[in-house]
């Protein structure tokens, strides 16, 4: 629209001189801005502006805040009301069960409900604290029936599938994309111990409901909100969700997803008895939750319970297969372990007692965690003092897990070398540093992750059985896969040669 000439005239009438005074709110709102936090360290830009943050749109989320944390201190500017830490006593002090610091608005963007939040995308504290209580007893597998049993199955079928239609020869090769069959693996996993049957995607051999497409749109969706302030408040408006509900193709994407998922727990309602079934959404059910507060939770659980496990998987799979000497002692440690019957999948409680494939999981998560999300919370309005420094209230703190994970004080000088005698070789209080910092991965204190024990145990079963049955080579070293972050992991096109071993 033009502006009329009237207007233009009140804008450079020395008489009303209203651009002075747009200007003056211009100059003081940005002078503000630096003087918030002017006595922490960071980019440039990240004075006046978020343009630093937007590397994150980018799917360059942890290389950026690693390196800041690193070089600069326990605290480092990232935007003009934004600080990120890799200290853990600082991240301790922002989740324990009794802080006062709580959840920025960012986590309100991570709901595919419209009104209907998850444990995840709650902002409120106590109704936070609430929902927890609810679902923590399906979580931790107390009201799950036959937990171990269930992730078995879904192993069996992840070895009957690569055993069926994806051993190679040297005349015959047939790659493998292990960056979607463990996903296949683990989706197929979490649903089973959801509803009591799996979805189907290590039968069925292929991408259902357009999984990796619509995994790909929501974090990057999610990342670009969480980086450009005014697009994160439109997009948190009910009005907005509510509109997206309407408009959007039920057939396709987040849609497509939030369908499949309520029509599991309306199924489930629908029945004379809907918490009768020892699963997941039976506990859930069995305490009080209602049906869109369950589907919603559900979900959060595919999501999470799926994807972040499976990003260890396939990242600790790629380093043991590009390291022929971690590689040959772990098949080692493999081959002279009995596990009684011979068929049988490894208990996750025997998996513990072998040293070698411990390291290797410790040493694999902390090289590339399950995520590397920020994670950010808001400092108290009376403000805090932190290593004799004020930080305003309202001021939000992100998370560099990456930092956390490549501290050279607690993992030594070679933090980013894949070398799991570290986990051996460490004893006492250096162990327990490095322990600390490792389980950070999963939070802690109030927004600690639920399912921390159901995913150790598909990392303690995994690598022990594909590396028992199969020999696996890289197609492509040069190109192993295809992996940017944006928070959580897109890792793809991860093509291997699987081989019988005698």
């Amino acid at each position: 629209m033009l502006l009329d000439s009237s207007f233009l005239s009140v804008l450079i009438d020395g008489k009303r001189p209203v651009w002075l005074i747009l200007l003056a709110a211009i100059i003081y709102w940005q002078w503000r801005s630096y003087v918030h936090l002017s006595h922490f360290k960071g980019p440039f830009w990240a004075r006046f502006t978020n343009l630093w943050m937007y590397q994150k749109v980018a799917g360059k989320t942890h290389p950026s805040t690693e390196y800041l944390t690193l070089e600069l201190g326990d605290l480092a500017r990232i935007a003009p009301n934004q600080l990120v830490t890799g200290d853990i006593e600082m991240l301790n002090r922002m989740s324990a069960a009794r802080s006062t610091y709580t959840r920025s608005q960012i986590y309100a963007g991570n709901t595919l409900m419209p009104d209907i939040h998850n444990t995840f995308s709650m902002v409120d504290e106590l109704a936070h604290t609430k929902r927890r209580a609810v679902i923590a007893a399906g979580y931790a597998g107390k009201e799950t029936e036959e937990l171990e049993s269930k992730v078995d199955q879904q192993l069996g079928q992840f070895l009957n599938l690569i055993r069926t239609k994806y051993i190679s020869t040297d005349t015959d090769v047939r790659p493998l994309d292990l960056a979607r069959t463990c996903s296949y693996f683990t989706l197929d996993t979490i649903t089973n111990l959801s509803f009591s049957a799996p979805w189907g995607f290590l039968v069925e051999d292929k991408d259902l409901y357009n999984w990796f497409a619509l995994v790909a749109w929501q974090f990057k969706i999610v990342t670009t909100m969480q980086s450009i302030p005014w697009v994160l408040n439109i997009v948190t408006a009910p009005w907005a969700g509510r509109l997206m509900a309407k408009i959007q193709d039920p057939s396709r994407g987040a849609a497509a997803l939030v369908a499949t998922t309520k029509r599991n727990v309306h199924a489930r309602f629908a029945t004379n008895n809907p918490g009768e079934k020892m699963d997941m959404m039976g506990s859930f059910i069995r305490h009080g939750i209602t049906e869109n507060q369950a589907a919603s939770e559900a979900i959060l659980v595919v999501i999470a319970g799926s994807d972040t496990t499976a990003t260890a998987i396939r990242s600790t799979l790629l380093y043991i297969l590009t390291n022929p000497r971690v590689y040959r002692k772990l098949q080692d440690e493999i081959d002279v372990t009995v596990v009684p019957p011979a068929s049988a999948i490894i208990s996750d409680a025997y998996s513990k007692t072998l040293p070698y494939l411990q390291a290797v999981i410790r040493e694999g998560a902390r090289i590339v965690p399950p995520t590397a999300a920020t994670f950010a919370k808001v400092v108290p309005p009376g403000g805090d003092t932190v290593n004799g420094r004020f930080i305003p209230g309202g001021t939000q703190i992100c998370v560099s897990i990456m930092a956390v994970l490549r501290n050279k004080k607690v993992f030594g000088e070679d933090v980013d070398m894949f070398r799991p005698e570290r986990w051996i070789v460490a004893e006492g209080e250096k162990l327990k540093a490095m322990e600390r910092s490792l389980n950070m991965i999963w939070g802690y204190g109030k927004y600690q992750c639920l399912g921390k024990d159901l995913a150790w145990m598909e990392l303690n079963k995994v690598y022990f059985e594909l590396l028992k049955h199969f020999d696996f080579q890289i197609i492509n070293p040069t190109h192993p896969w295809k992996s940017e972050n944006y928070g959580l992991w897109l890792q793809k096109d991860m093509f291997v040669k699987a081989t019988l071993r005698s």
